[in-house]
């Protein structure tokens, strides 16, 4: 491996071709300059050789008038006019000004034909605080009418295109000129596509009389209004232009002071706010609740699948627990469960084993039992279930699932015999089956007129839509070929 070293102390022994590299390559036979001109990378001259004066702190082994170096690529001169056209004070203002009126003489009827096809309630934004200039607000109002078009035609229809282009058209001037981006201090407000056509055929109106006559090169930039809190205050004549600003108020010194403690707390309950929204919440963006009615199903089978969904992370509730079938009699289901409340601590009972009554308990307990509930994955599972007996509110009016792998009609043989959880329950100290039972029949009675109540308005409403079926055909069809009715 070898090493090209380039230092000065390292000179050709002798005569022109004496010094280092860069300035022995500057001249070639005949004394005729070379270099970066010959490789292409100057810029289209020759450069003139120039003497290096002898430095006192510097030693060199040839002549001392005979140290040749190379004259830069870019003259003082060319850098400094190039700097001069790339000013951007010396460019120039772009012009905006119109030989003849692009406006047309028809543009009031090419609006009026989009606005009689548009549904006058659409909303679109407007600019509430641009300035009230005499010469430039019509301008700027039509620039920002532009933008809403060109919006409007990529998400129209093939037969409102041809509508929007029309009017686009109309206004299309606007984009021959350079604007500036929008600025930042633009308030916009909401409002209807009527008012903003009706306003953009006002703007045409009292621009066209002056769209040739004058030049809008001072239009380029969109100007706000000044808000109150910053207008200078008016000053008297013999106001001294040195005189001091007044100090700043102590409550705004005060408010600057407080803003990061306030945000530390803002952050801090934020923090534990989404803690606890992470526990709770689903991992399933858009995931709803699973509300399973638990009449018909067997206990084991259903627990089974309800444990497997909370440990992916969904929320089930479960309703009419007391309906929840056992296979097996109902005699022997009993002893078994009577056995199961003779279990306890000797020492101290109240440590448990705890023995529920209620259907939704039991049922709770069952799928606890396929749960790992001791460690935090199981319990933030069983967060995530909630069992009830009979169907509360709110659940009474929302779609209620069923389990068909776990059915009784699918998975026991007809000829099996079962048992009820909630008659199990009654049997060994559960009190509120007649309570239960009582609510359960005011609900669906409460469902009976809530149904009858729905099939009448619908059949209301297929009355009312066929009288007037005639009277709406005309517009039934516009909406149709506009793709807003199948």
């Amino acid at each position: 491996m070898r090493f090209h070293r380039n230092w000065g102390s390292r000179r050709k022994p002798e005569g022109v071709g004496g010094g280092n590299l860069a300035t022995s390559r500057s001249q070639g036979r005949g004394g005729e300059v070379k270099g970066r001109v010959r490789k292409g990378l100057g810029c289209g001259g020759l450069r003139l050789p120039l003497l290096s004066l002898p430095r006192s702190d510097h030693r060199h082994e040839g002549p001392p008038a005979e140290m040749i170096v190379l004259a830069p690529a870019w003259s003082p001169t060319a850098s400094l006019l190039l700097l001069l056209l790339l000013s951007p004070g010396l460019r120039g203002t772009p012009d905006c000004s119109f030989s003849h009126s692009p406006i047309s003489s028809t543009f009031a009827v090419t609006i009026r034909k989009l606005s009689d096809y548009l549904l006058q309630d659409y909303p679109v934004t407007v600019a509430s605080n641009l300035q009230d200039d005499e010469l430039c607000g019509a301008f700027w109002r039509l620039v920002l009418a532009q933008r809403w078009m060109v919006r409007l035609q990529a998400v129209a229809g093939s037969q409102m295109q041809i509508l929007l282009e029309a009017v686009n058209t109309e206004i299309h001037f606007v984009t021959f000129c350079a604007f500036q981006p929008l600025p930042s201090c633009l308030r916009f407000v909401q409002t209807n596509i009527s008012h903003l056509l009706q306003d953009t055929s006002q703007q045409l109106a009292a621009l066209k009389p002056w769209i040739t006559r004058r030049n809008f090169s001072g239009c380029l930039e969109l100007q706000c209004q000044p808000d109150s809190s910053t207008l200078v205050p008016p000053r008297s004549p013999g106001a001294l232009e040195a005189t001091a600003l007044p100090a700043p108020q102590a409550p705004r010194l005060l408010l600057l002071l407080l803003l990061p403690v306030a945000l530390l707390l803002m952050s801090t309950a934020w923090c534990l706010h989404w803690r606890r929204r992470r526990r709770r919440r689903s991992p399933y963006p858009g995931e709803q609740v699973l509300v399973l009615d638990g009449r018909g199903h067997l206990l084991g089978r259903l627990a089974a699948i309800v444990a497997k969904q909370v440990l992916l992370g969904r929320k089930v509730v479960v309703v009419r627990c007391e309906g929840i079938n056992i296979s097996g009699n109902f005699y022997r289901n009993k002893l078994k469960y009577l056995a199961f409340l003779r279990k306890r601590m000797n020492t101290n009972p109240s440590r448990g084993p705890y023995h529920f009554r209620a259907p939704s308990r039991i049922f709770w307990r069952t799928v606890r039992g396929m749960l790992p509930h001791k460690t935090k994955r199981g319990q933030a599972a069983l967060d995530r279930l909630k069992v009830f007996d009979g169907i509360p509110p709110p659940y009474d009016k929302k779609k209620r699932m069923v389990v068909p792998a776990a059915l009784k009609v699918v998975r026991l043989k007809p000829t099996r015999k079962f048992a009820y959880l909630g008659r199990l329950a009654h049997e060994v100290g559960w009190k509120y089956q007649a309570v239960t039972a009582t609510l359960e029949e005011k609900r669906k009675e409460k469902a009976k007129i809530h149904y009858r109540k729905k099939k009448q308005l619908m059949r209301l409403r297929k009355q009312a839509e066929k009288n007037v079926e005639k009277k709406i055909d005309k517009y039934t069809e516009v909406l149709k070929t506009h793709g807003l009715l199948v």
